[in-house]
């Protein structure tokens, strides 16, 4: 089993907004690859997470993991200074509060950002 534990968030661009986090993205990757992949992250009870949860139930991920928290859903957001991203995380978010879990012991790869 691929673990992917960390951030999953709405990257807030000038012009739209965009799914993100480094072990969601490689979580997503793997999943399209039809690899055996599980995220372990937490996402907040407001509109960006119930986005993110809509994404990964339209493409039938594993959602096992993905827990739910009274912090909001990590957003970062992107403005472009003479053509070079500048990134503003906002925190406190769900992600930073993610509950342990024992299936992290029989991972056979773990990704962690």
């Amino acid at each position: 089993m691929i673990v992917c534990f960390g951030e999953a968030l709405i990257d807030c661009l000038p012009n739209n907004n965009v799914i993100g986090g480094a072990p969601f993205n490689v979580y997503t990757h793997l999943n399209r690859f039809h690899l055996p992949a599980h995220l372990i992250t937490a996402l907040g009870n407001d509109t960006y997470g119930e986005i993110i949860k809509d994404f990964v139930q339209q493409e039938k991920f594993k959602k096992t993991y993905i827990q739910e928290n009274n912090y909001k859903t990590g957003i970062v957001t992107v403005k472009f200074n003479d053509k070079e991203p500048e990134y503003t995380i906002e925190v406190p978010c769900s992600w930073q509060y993610i509950n342990a879990v024992s299936e992290l012991n029989s991972a056979e790869i773990i990704v962690f950002g």
